[in-house]
């Protein structure tokens, strides 16, 4: 009997950790879905967007002036990393198989071999240069479709899967750019197939016209993958997100994710962020800053003559340094806006 009321009530001790856990997690979401909100300047989040409506043209537009914008600052803590330029290559022999034809268009394939250094992205577009001899001189536009061309491990035919599309005129030598972001980020967390095989079919062209990048491994403008990679922290080594048993102030991890909070249908760019958060206790005798000494200079006197301490001048574990947000959103279904969002990823703490 003894060994039965023992098991319940470990098990509500775990129950009721796990549940103080998920509370405290929930809050901090709320926490950040607020705070964010007033950053932007909005009293709610906004309703009725619906993403697919967003033209795929404006948002890689919208993407590249927020980047040129804030081209040179250097963000807190950030170091600038390299943009990646992956060159299609010749298909390997046998497999044009891999490469099918829908039904009332052509086909032209590209292959990629990824690098070894993709982790994180940040922005990736497919920008392909229209071959001069299969150029459209009617003047409109044309849909270009991207699709990925995968192995399927239970047919004979290949899987499609499209990634991105783009409406725009198919004049002699343009560049067509397709934003494949959610593509490429993907690819950098699957271990296999280092090739991608990629698939751009014009759905609007003639039936019987050649497709506009058919030239394309003849060509001196080769299609390529511009990869964006994400900034990372200079010193992220050095300050760990793991805390110390000691109870010491620290950061600790906590990434937002606005696809669990189901604010992926208005927050276009980026998927998430690391909001982070401080904890720990800030001992007077343990700080070497200026102010820390000051304090440890009034507790003691205040101790001397045997008077009370305000609690108010007890130093906090807080946020000490920050990054920034770079952030495209949508407002309503024809206003989408971009702002950079100052202290929104927590670096450092400190007391």
């Amino acid at each position: 009997m003894m060994r039965w009321l023992v098991l319940v009530v470990v098990a509500l001790v775990a129950w009721t950790t796990c549940g103080a856990t998920d509370s405290a997690e929930q809050v901090r979401k709320e926490r950040e879905q607020m705070r964010l909100l007033e950053k932007l300047g909005l009293n709610e989040r906004p309703d009725n967007i619906d993403p697919s409506l967003i033209p795929q043209s404006l948002i890689q537009r919208l993407a590249r002036s927020l980047a040129s914008e804030h081209e040179g600052e250097e963000d807190e803590d950030e170091e600038p990393v390299a943009d990646m330029m992956i060159t299609a290559q010749s298909s390997p022999r046998g497999s044009n198989r891999y490469c099918p034809t829908p039904t009332g268009h052509t086909a032209v394939c590209f292959w990629f071999r990824l690098p070894n250094g993709l982790r994180s992205v940040h922005l990736a577009e497919l920008a392909i240069t229209v071959d001069s001899e299969h150029a459209l001189t009617d003047g409109a536009n044309h849909t270009i479709v991207v699709s990925e061309v995968r192995q399927s491990y239970t047919t004979s035919s290949p899987e499609i899967l499209q990634i991105g599309s783009v409406n725009q005129s198919l004049d002699a030598n343009a560049i067509v750019r397709i934003d494949i972001t959610a593509a490429v980020a993907e690819w950098t967390t699957l271990a296999s197939a280092e090739h991608r095989i990629l698939q751009v079919v014009c759905t609007t062209c003639a039936n019987d016209a050649r497709s506009p990048f058919e030239n394309w491994s003849y060509s001196k403008s080769k299609p390529v993958i511009h990869v964006q990679p994400e900034r990372v922290a200079t010193n992220r080594k050095r300050r760990s997100h793991t805390c110390q048993n000691d109870g010491s102030c620290c950061l600790n991890n906590f990434y937002m994710n606005f696809t669990e909070i189901g604010w992926d249908d208005w927050i276009i760019q980026p998927k998430g962020y690391e909001a982070n958060y401080c904890t720990g206790n800030c001992r007077l005798h343990q700080q070497n800053q200026l102010h820390s000494k000051i304090l440890r200079t009034i507790a003691y006197t205040k101790e001397r003559n045997s008077e009370p301490f305000d609690e108010q001048m007890i130093p906090c574990c807080a946020p000490k340094r920050f990054s920034p947000l770079r952030i495209i959103y949508a407002v309503g279904p024809n206003d989408i806006r971009t702002k950079k969002v100052n202290g929104m990823k927590a670096l450092e703490c400190g007391c």
